[in-house]
């Protein structure tokens, strides 16, 4: 009796501990399966997916996987709310009116207008078909591009084959590219981005840290030196030889994942001519395998390159969420300070939807002097 109650007490607290393991690891979509998917699309004679986005419209036909709305109508509401609550779930919102702030990624009003930032403009932010109203210019074309990508100027969306979250390739676009990505959502550190539910923010194959702190006001944002996302970088860029494309999309031109992980090799999947270097030769997109950086002169400002470590870089008081860094060792833990195994990203310059400024940079490079140079400066810190 007593080694069976011995037994009984183990198993009770090894599945204690598995659960609590799972919680913590996982921030998965919790609450009742009504509140995000319907069985019929039809209840006392209305439409069931009710899920409005910031158009004001809902669709009229019904959602694929059972959804009560689209992608946009979940996360684009244009609400007051840059966190809006669905059921009992928290939402961050990509587009919407919230005075205090915008999230992490950024926000696409300032892009299609309507909203704060005053007068919207296409150089804002990127692109996406999923927002065009008639006031939008899709290019036919990603700026530094390395491949050209059929049909961008139609088909360029949030998600999938010519989309940035969920699995480019043979996966579709839109909802079909995140199948299973909310209900296996892994949240804090995403190390291993060996699927969309483990990789950082459904960016495939990406390892980052998502903030950790707890709470409306932090999580999805960036909010000071000690409370926002962790990003990861190398200290060389990606190299695009054929080993390093991976899986290309089959009717389309465009790498499928980044093969070093970084947030910055994921920009260079579709902008290859922004992130690489040139040889000697002057041949573009050509990167010389027995090279470590740093060397200069660069054509173009350097993405995945370690910051210097004297200098005027050597003045940088620590991390600014204005111009955050990338660390080249999967991070684990918020940190506060800035040190020469840090590198400089496409994040740290510009926002990954879209922002106030002229091309989705963080602060008004066009503007004023000092507004000019001061996001500039808090890396060139021998410029101000």
């Amino acid at each position: 009796m007593c080694y069976a109650r011995k037994k009984y007490a183990c198993y009770v607290l090894s599945v204690i501990c598995i659960l609590m393991m799972t919680t913590v690891a996982h921030a998965v979509i919790t609450g009742q399966c009504s509140n995000c998917h319907t069985m019929h699309n039809s209840q006392g004679g209305e439409k069931m997916t009710t899920f409005t986005d910031y158009r004001t419209i809902s669709p009229s036909t019904a959602q694929p996987y059972l959804l009560r709305g689209t992608c946009l109508g979940c996360h684009a509401k244009g609400t007051p709310n840059r966190i809006e609550t669905i059921g009992t779930t928290d939402v961050p919102q990509v587009l919407h009116n919230d005075p205090a702030g915008d999230l992490a990624g950024g926000n696409f009003i300032y892009q299609i207008g309507g909203g704060k930032g005053g007068a919207g403009s296409d150089k804002k932010g990127h692109n996406l078909m999923d927002f065009v109203d008639g006031n939008m210019d899709i290019p036919a074309q990603p700026p530094g591009r390395r491949h050209d990508i059929t049909n961008i100027n139609t088909l360029f969306t949030c998600a999938g084959s010519l989309g940035c979250h969920g699995i480019r390739g043979g996966q579709g676009r839109g909802l079909k590219s995140l199948k299973g990505a909310h209900h296996g959502n892994v949240d804090g550190q995403l190390s291993t981005a060996l699927t969309v539910a483990n990789s950082y923010r459904f960016l495939f194959s990406v390892i980052g840290l998502e903030n950790t702190n707890t709470g409306a006001s932090s999580k999805w944002q960036n909010v000071d030196a000690t409370d926002h996302n962790e990003y990861y970088g190398a200290n060389k860029p990606m190299d695009f030889d054929v080993t390093g494309c991976f899986t290309c999309h089959e009717s389309v031109t465009m790498i499928n994942r980044p093969s070093n992980k970084t947030m910055s090799g994921f920009c260079a999947t579709c902008h290859g001519y922004f992130h690489i270097f040139d040889d000697d030769g002057g041949n573009e997109g050509v990167i010389i395998n027995d090279r470590v950086p740093p060397y200069s002169p660069f054509k173009r400002h350097p993405t995945d390159v370690l910051l210097p470590g004297g200098g005027e870089y050597g003045a940088i008081p620590g991390y600014n969420v204005v111009t955050p860094v990338a660390r080249t060792s999967p991070p684990a833990l918020i940190g506060a300070g800035v040190s020469a195994t840090d590198a400089v990203m496409c994040l740290s310059c510009h926002g990954a939807h879209a922002t106030n400024f002229y091309k989705m940079l963080r602060w008004d490079i066009k503007g004023p002097l000092a507004t000019a140079i001061s996001g500039c400066g808090n890396c060139h810190t021998g410029k101000n």
